[in-house]
């Protein structure tokens, strides 16, 4: 049964069967991995709880001393430290239409085994005659609010608790080397892809 919302107008917003808590969000989060082969998109059936950026300058402050009577301090800036992605989830229910106590056959199950190969490959891209070499590493993009994030995932953590029976929590890290903002009211890029 698919019901749509009100108070969105026209952004194609709907809430699914409630069963499973599967909705389309307004902002819908998807990963790509930009590899030969590539498997379609993934968009995540519900998006992050949360979602923060850390981002750090690398400054070194060096205090020099000429002779015993004069001192000073030197300081040298360089490019900044690499941005990082945290975030952490939670999967749709894991519900294949009865009650349940196995994840088995359920779509969003499916959906989330499909995210774990995500973050396995992480972006590699292996030579055609030999498939044990790499020949690059960390080609994943995360798109968000029409901005991309292109890197590599450090981390990625999941659980599944007695409180919440038929759901997996999941959090990572994800190493940012460049971003690209395709919004119509700014459009930037910085890092090196």
């Amino acid at each position: 049964m698919l019901i749509s919302s009100k108070g969105f107008e026209n952004t194609g917003y709907y809430v699914f069967d409630g069963i499973t808590g599967v909705k389309t969000p307004v902002l819908p989060m998807v990963l790509s991995l930009i590899i030969k082969n590539a498997p379609p998109p993934l968009t995540l059936l519900i998006n992050p709880n949360s979602m923060s950026m850390t981002f750090a300058k690398k400054v070194n402050h060096e205090k020099t001393r000429a002779d015993s009577f004069t001192s000073g301090y030197v300081i040298q800036y360089a490019k900044d430290e690499l941005d990082v992605m945290q975030a952490n989830g939670i999967t749709a229910m894991m519900y294949n239409g009865g009650l349940c106590t196995s994840n088995n056959m359920s779509q969003s199950y499916d959906h989330f085994l499909k995210l774990l190969a995500y973050f396995e490959n992480n972006g590699i891209n292996y030579d055609d005659k030999f498939t044990t070499i790499p020949l690059s590493v960390g080609r994943v993009m995360i798109s968000y609010d029409d901005v991309n994030y292109y890197g590599c995932f450090d981390d990625f953590n999941w659980k599944q608790t007695a409180a919440e029976p038929f759901n997996f929590t999941f959090s990572w890290n994800f190493t940012i080397s460049s971003t690209i903002d395709t919004n119509s009211y700014s459009s930037y890029q910085y890092g090196t892809l």
